[in-house]
């Protein structure tokens, strides 16, 4: 019979610590200190405070000020930060109720001078777009090389095309 030979082994090792409360305390820090703001509010902008004031502004961030707070909007020119200006209050009460608390007393707003995305939802109001018949009479410009140097040139640049994707 043979007999069995013990080996050394090593004691089991604990598990890796848990990263999920030392993260969220360090992004919820992280979070106060960069002004971040809950993404469901961005999300839901246009529910908040109407399609009117959503397509003049979007929110940026969240300042703190003691236990007040502003809340950064983004506008893309004068006119619509003059809408926001005059929507001020309708805005801070809209939110503060979406919050659930007063905690928003001021707006600051900032024109960025760049097109707002657009929003999520389709604009039925506009027309529909052509149906394919009507695009299939489209008919692109070709521009005719002319000369033996830039026929040369044309042929060299689609060689070097092909060839790097070989």
């Amino acid at each position: 019979m043979k007999r069995q030979t013990s080996l050394k082994t090593r004691a089991v090792r604990r598990a890796a610590p848990r990263l999920s409360r030392p993260m969220m305390q360090l992004l919820g820090q992280l979070a106060a200190k960069s002004g971040a703001i809950d993404p469901r509010l961005i999300e839901q902008w246009e529910d908040i405070v109407g399609t009117k004031l959503a397509r003049a502004c979007r929110p940026v961030r969240l300042k703190a000020h003691g236990k007040a707070q502003t809340l950064v909007l983004a506008a893309p020119n004068g006119p619509s930060a003059m809408a926001i200006q005059y929507g001020q209050q309708e805005i801070i009460t809209k939110v503060n109720q979406w919050i659930g608390r007063q905690a928003i007393t001021r707006i600051q707003i900032r024109q960025t001078g760049a097109a707002l995305l657009k929003p999520t939802r389709p604009n039925m109001q506009g027309k529909p777009p052509p149906p394919a018949k009507e695009t299939k009479n489209f008919t692109p410009i070709s521009i005719q090389a002319t000369g033996n140097a830039l026929d040369g040139a044309l042929n060299r640049l689609k060689n070097n095309i092909k060839a790097r994707h070989r």
